[in-house]
């Protein structure tokens, strides 16, 4: 797209920009440009963004998915992939937030195979948590499972399947 800004006061600016698809996307990398403007100037900067991949997240193995409640959805860089919730929770602790795309789905929108847009390639642990209705009380049933994925220069579309299994509920 073109943008303009017009009535821009002199000095040295930095333009920043990236993709944005929505709410599940914005994960590819930024780019930055310096520019200074001297009074009186008109500034072209041209700015080629990378277009990332499309990663699809199918779930599999879930018994509680007829009657979830929420699906929690979390992506980070990672060599590897944590192996249950507490260990998840402590990796997140060690990598930068604004790396961490984090989505939750209630209702039926939950049902939906998940999409991130425009991911940048690397290595990703890709983790989803699934909340059921209430049993007895307050106790809820979780299924839980992570992947690790590298995703490819070149790929258009990266798909991974996380297997979910029953995780013990915290008081």
């Amino acid at each position: 797209g073109r943008f303009s800004f017009p009535f821009v006061p002199a000095g040295d600016y930095e333009l920043s920009a990236h993709l944005w698809m929505g709410i599940t996307g914005g994960t590819g990398p930024s780019v930055r440009k310096p520019q200074s403007i001297a009074p009186g100037m008109t500034a072209t900067v041209k700015v080629d963004l990378p277009v990332g991949i499309l990663l699809v997240v199918k779930l599999t193995g879930c018994e509680i998915c007829d009657e979830h409640e929420m699906v929690d959805y979390k992506m980070f860089p990672s060599q590897a992939a944590p192996a249950d919730p507490d260990e998840l929770d402590r990796m997140l602790q060690s990598v930068p937030r604004e790396s961490v795309v984090g989505l939750g789905y209630g209702g039926d929108d939950a049902a939906n195979i998940m999409q991130f847009h425009d991911v940048a390639p690397g290595p990703y642990a890709i983790c989803v948590k699934v909340r059921g209705g209430r049993k007895s009380g307050d106790q809820r049933e979780e299924m839980f499972g992570c992947v690790a994925a590298t995703l490819v220069v070149g790929d258009d579309v990266a798909e991974v399947s996380v297997a979910l299994r029953r995780v013990a509920t915290k008081p």
